[in-house]
């Protein structure tokens, strides 16, 4: 799985006028499972998606590159491979 962060390097009223388009983007990778978790960070320097390992860290790259926060240089972006060794139940066979 992956630990996806977005850091924000444009100023806030660029992030929040792609917010919208951003969004947008995030749902069908959400809808399909692809994106277990997505957010903001508190305090709104970035934000962090929780990728399941049905993708390649290649493809996850790639598509990331889709992004209009990545599009308009809106963030930079970081990925951290991770092995679940421990997950709560509720998730088994989810990630």
């Amino acid at each position: 799985m992956f630990i996806v962060t977005l850091t924000y390097k444009a100023p806030t009223e660029l992030v929040d006028a792609h917010r919208p388009a951003h969004r947008e983007w995030l749902d069908p990778h959400v809808a399909s499972g692809l994106f277990l978790v997505t957010g903001p960070t508190n305090p709104r320097t970035g934000g962090v998606l929780i990728v399941s390992d049905r993708i390649s860290r290649d493809d996850l790259a790639a598509l990331l590159t889709e992004d209009p926060f990545h599009i308009h240089g809106i963030a930079d972006v970081a990925i951290v491979e991770m092995e679940a060794n421990k997950v709560t139940p509720a998730l088994q066979g989810r990630l």
